[in-house]
């Protein structure tokens, strides 16, 4: 009796003898690695025979060829339309962060040049009272001291996004020094000034400023 995965036959009396010959070829070249010979006049399936399946040999082409019908065509990629809606998005969503991270950025570095300048106030003392000269120093001079009295970048006058640098020659009783931003309105806003005093003051515009100039927290 033939499996059901062999030749159907066709309940036809005239035929069974050749639907079996058939049947058993089948069998024959199922058991053989290589493909099917050319069907000759003598193999041709005979009428009256329905195949329950095709060849093994066969199934991998269907399947490649079944599923190339069947893919969809949006499967292989993105359209322009998708591609600008995730440009679209992701400007969006630029649009929105980066002017917050600036704000911060300032924050954080008006905040860096104030504590510097707190800091530059107590080095003079230091720099006055224990290097036997007699005045205030430069920045340079209180980096140079013996012990430094300021870190080597607030001497170079680098301090995160500003400048720092003295104004006018330091002297017995007085000196000065201001912060300025490197590039006002992105790396700071606001220009902060402090002398013997300790009294820190700013301006606005990111200018240098002066004794005249509002003090922070006043």
């Amino acid at each position: 009796m033939l499996s059901a995965r062999e030749p159907q036959l066709v309940k036809n009396a005239p035929y069974r003898r050749a639907a079996v010959g058939f049947a058993q070829t089948v069998r024959f070249y199922r058991k053989m690695p290589c493909r099917w010979p050319l069907a000759s006049r003598e193999m041709r399936q005979p009428r009256g025979i329905i195949l329950a399946c095709s060849p093994r040999v066969h199934r991998p082409a269907q399947r490649r060829l079944h599923k190339a019908k069947t893919m969809n065509p949006r499967d292989k990629g993105f359209t322009l339309v998708e591609l600008i809606i995730v440009v679209a998005i992701i400007a969006i969503i630029a649009a929105i962060s980066i002017p917050n991270l600036v704000r911060a950025k300032i924050s954080a570095n008006e905040a860096a040049a104030i504590q510097s300048l707190r800091a530059l106030v107590s080095a003079q003392d230091i720099f006055r009272n224990t290097q036997g000269l007699g005045r205030y120093g430069t920045l340079a001079e209180l980096r140079d001291a013996v012990p430094p009295c300021v870190d080597p970048a607030l001497g170079s006058g680098i301090c995160s996004g500003y400048t720092v640098s003295d104004t006018g020659v330091p002297g017995s009783d007085t000196w000065a020094a201001v912060a300025v931003p490197n590039s006002a309105g992105f790396t700071g806003n606001r220009g902060f000034y402090v002398d013997q005093s300790g009294l820190i003051r700013y301006t606005n515009d990111g200018s240098p400023p002066d004794t005249s100039s509002p003090e922070i927290g006043g």
